[in-house]
């Protein structure tokens, strides 16, 4: 029997009976669907996109023989030709070349170009992002270079997003860079964040992460979250609909510990600052968000070698995504002469509440419905909520 793996259609490697390359790739067309169209653009002929390793060794010519125990592993050429650039990551079996496709296609924006957003950018712009904004309104100091290494001693004075982002784009040209040479406020936040699909903060202070929690959680945005000082740091992610930073750490003051106060171990940011980078790419390339771990706060101490993961759960009280927060209402009329928009404002965790029938037969396609009497609900919307705490929004349909 033969292994054959295609990361990104087939998610487990296949075994087949097979004598040669193309016959394995034919039978195991002919078991699952959907592969012989990826495969094939005749009988038999293999598209010149198909890359096919036999034993981890690149094979050009179909028929050559294949042997009991052997792998067979096929990947997609990316635009242009250039596989080579990112085929470490597209044979990853939770990446493959769809999952690709779709970091090719991603916005991330990361707020703050300091001593995590350095090695995040890096490392998200070397993963082939297709957008990656910069946000920072600091300029580099020299007590910034023995952590912050995407500088040098001439860039000290110069805006840290406009100087990273000019490195980035020399080293990485697949991806787009778009720099922003101000601080994120609640006065730009919102305009902001909304180009981007994914969130990274990398910024020092209490104040920005609010900012950010608060427009994300508007915006049903994921973002990821990392803090480092001393030997300590921290990782959490916040998907829409799972909770967010208010749910995890309340209210905190502006004021604290610092790094400038403190100190940190320069390793520790180029650690943190690539599992953030790590986080976004799971996210970006898995086939289905809903398996990636969630609502978990990971945390280690390179000093003690000690790292732990915590467990938290959304507040359904919290004022900033509690379920009240999350009603909408929409009048039938609306989705009659807006129903795009409508539809399109609509994610997985969306759910309608349909309001004494006012649907009547219309589907929502894959959203859930939810029927319910209006004097029922008025006087127990929590009632319904409760009964879907996984959802992100709630729009009521009158």
């Amino acid at each position: 029997m033969v292994a054959v793996n295609i990361p990104g259609i087939v998610q487990t490697a296949v075994l087949v009976q097979a004598s040669t390359v193309i016959e394995a790739l034919v039978e195991i067309s002919a078991q699952r669907e959907g592969v012989s169209k990826r495969l094939f653009q005749g009988k038999h002929i293999l598209r010149p996109t198909v890359i096919v390793f036999l034993n981890k060794e690149r094979v050009f010519d179909s028929a050559t023989p294949v042997d009991d125990n052997d792998t067979i592993d096929v990947i997609f050429a990316i635009s242009g030709g250039d596989y080579t650039r990112y085929s470490r990551q597209i044979i990853l079996q939770d990446i493959g070349y769809d999952g690709h496709r779709r970091i090719q296609a991603s916005k991330v924006l990361v707020v703050g170009a300091g001593g995590l957003g350095n090695p995040a950018t890096m490392y998200l712009s070397a993963a082939g992002i297709g957008t990656l904004g910069l946000i920072d309104g600091d300029h580099v100091e020299m007590s910034n270079l023995a952590r912050q290494i995407a500088f040098h001693e001439g860039d000290v004075g110069t805006n840290k997003a406009v100087t990273l982002g000019k490195r980035l784009s020399s080293q990485f040209p697949d991806t787009k860079i778009t720099v922003f040479d101000e601080h994120l406020t609640n006065d730009n936040a919102r305009d902001i964040i909304s180009k981007f699909d994914i969130v990274v903060n990398g910024s020092d202070n209490f104040r920005t992460r609010y900012v950010i929690n608060q427009v994300s959680v508007e915006l049903h945005k994921t973002w990821v979250d990392a803090s480092v000082i001393g030997y300590d740091g921290q990782l959490v992610c916040f998907s829409p609909g799972m909770g967010c930073y208010r749910c995890l750490f309340g209210d905190l003051p502006d004021s604290g510990d610092t790094c400038e106060s403190v100190g940190v171990l320069g390793p520790l940011c180029g650690v943190f600052g690539s599992l953030q980078a790590a986080k976004v790419l799971q996210i970006l390339g898995n086939h289905d968000i809903r398996t990636v771990p969630s609502n978990s706060l990971f945390r280690i101490n390179l000093m003690s070698g000690v790292a732990d993961n915590f467990s938290w759960a959304r507040d359904p009280d919290c004022p900033v995504c509690g379920h009240e927060q999350f009603v909408v209402s929409v009048h039938k009329s609306d989705i009659e002469t807006e129903h795009y928009e409508f539809f399109t404002s609509l994610d997985e965790r969306s759910m309608v509440l349909d309001i004494d029938n006012a649907l009547g037969t219309m589907s929502m396609g894959i959203i859930p419905v939810y029927k319910v009497n209006y004097q029922r609900f008025l006087e127990n919307p929590n009632e319904v909520i409760h009964k879907s705490s996984d959802r992100s929004s709630y729009h009521c349909i009158l």
